[in-house]
């Protein structure tokens, strides 16, 4: 038998709330869109953005001397003259903005 309570109790903690918010509504406290609004925004700022990633490729011990490596452009390596058969050393650092 107290199982039996505890689910009317249940039942009627979740019932509540229903009553609650259509009360609001008939009221007209919802009816602005202020709500709706909010939560169009908070939408509209957890789509996924687009990452903006560079690279910065240094072929000698100079820091001034390097090149911007583009993911989306394959000729880049080219144009910056990288020595394939050269030793290379990667060291890969980031910044989350």
């Amino acid at each position: 038998m107290p199982l039996f309570y505890g689910f009317l109790w249940m039942c009627l903690g979740l019932a509540v709330p229903l009553v609650e918010a259509s009360v609001l509504a008939e009221e007209g406290i919802l009816k602005d869109d202020t709500i709706a609004n909010l939560l169009k925004e908070a939408d509209e700022d957890l789509a996924p953005k687009k990452p903006h990633i560079q690279f910065n490729a240094h072929f000698s011990a100079n820091p001034d001397e390097g090149c911007y490596l583009d993911p989306q452009n394959d000729d880049c390596l080219q144009n910056c003259h990288y020595n394939s058969s050269a030793k290379t050393f990667i060291r890969n650092y980031g910044c989350v903005q």
